[in-house]
């Protein structure tokens, strides 16, 4: 493949694919990656990806909709429920946290212990 052929498949001047192929510019960014991997259809399991997949529908805990629904009804909720809501939308939170953490906590960057 030409490093004009590659560039217009990776979206870069030719004169930039000709320096890195050459060792004078290194390629560092995320996005820079993103697009070289993509261009040339490198599955995802060899980028360290995940496969995709379609998202699960996600609905709200049946009382917590229901406590919700009967507070809009009303106009105003009351303090039980107000708290019982919190503490329910701080356990998602807490759990999104974990989730997170565990999937894009990675850090790489030039403190980091890895």
């Amino acid at each position: 493949m030409s490093q004009l052929a590659f560039g217009s498949l990776v979206g870069m001047p030719q004169s930039h694919v000709s320096l890195i192929e050459g060792g004078k510019r290194k390629v560092t960014s995320a996005d820079l990656i993103a697009r070289i991997t993509e261009g040339l259809e490198v599955p995802n399991e060899l980028r360290g990806l995940p496969e995709p997949h379609e998202p699960e529908s996600w609905s709200p805990d049946p009382e917590l909709a229901d406590r919700i629904a009967h507070a809009h009804a009303r106009g105003r909720i009351d303090v039980r429920s107000a708290d019982w809501i919190a503490r329910v939308l701080a356990e998602h939170r807490r759990a999104e946290d974990v989730i997170g953490a565990g999937t894009f906590g990675q850090s790489f960057g030039p403190n980091s212990t890895r």
